[in-house]
């Protein structure tokens, strides 16, 4: 059975945030950020040096009191306890924005990529059509057409590359990314 047109509209115009999957990575990043957050404020504090006996002050130079010829013994490392979530939730954020950007950038992609074309094919075809009316000003020379549009995709394509590597080495999690950055362009 056929889709009434008002139907078949509202499925065509879908919000960005429409997608399960968009508003699961707004939600992990919230959760991210929340940890993050948390993580920053419950650190334990680097335990205080020992307090030295009263009526004693600390040398004030910072010279060896070792022999001549001897190191001083290295300060003892002050011991920190692991915790997971001092990794693991910047992780989580980091995850979720990754997502997000990918997406964003393929969704607006895509809408320039349509938009561009569909000016592109109006103007072939008002170009076309005046120089079937012989109403046309100019004199195409369709060589040097071509080879200007061939430099402007081998420009676009190196481009295009920069932004790559640009985009794999900034963004946290590519992976994510990637994902994200297919489903925004298959919903723009």
């Amino acid at each position: 059975m056929p889709r009434p047109a008002a139907e078949s509209l509202n499925q065509t115009h879908r919000p960005i945030a429409g997608s399960g999957l968009f508003r699961l990575a707004a939600v992990i990043t919230v959760i991210g950020a929340a940890l993050w957050v948390y993580a920053l404020a419950t650190r334990p504090e680097a335990p205080a040096p020992p307090p030295t006996p009263t009526g004693v002050s600390a040398p004030a130079t910072t010279k060896s009191l070792a022999p001549r010829g001897e190191r001083a013994a290295a300060p003892e490392p002050v011991e920190q306890r692991y915790r997971i979530i001092d990794r693991s939730a910047p992780a989580t954020f980091r995850f979720g924005v990754s997502f997000i950007a990918g997406f964003l950038i393929a969704f607006v992609a895509r809408k320039f990529l349509k938009f561009t074309l569909f000016v592109g094919g109006i103007l072939a075809v008002v170009l076309l059509g005046m120089k079937m009316a012989g109403t046309f000003p100019v004199d195409v020379d369709v060589d040097a057409l071509d080879t200007s549009v061939h430099k402007g995709v081998d420009w676009a394509k190196q481009e295009a590359g920069a932004v790559q590597k640009f985009l794999t080495g900034y963004v946290p999690s590519y992976f994510a990314a990637a994902v994200g950055g297919i489903i925004g362009f298959k919903r723009g």
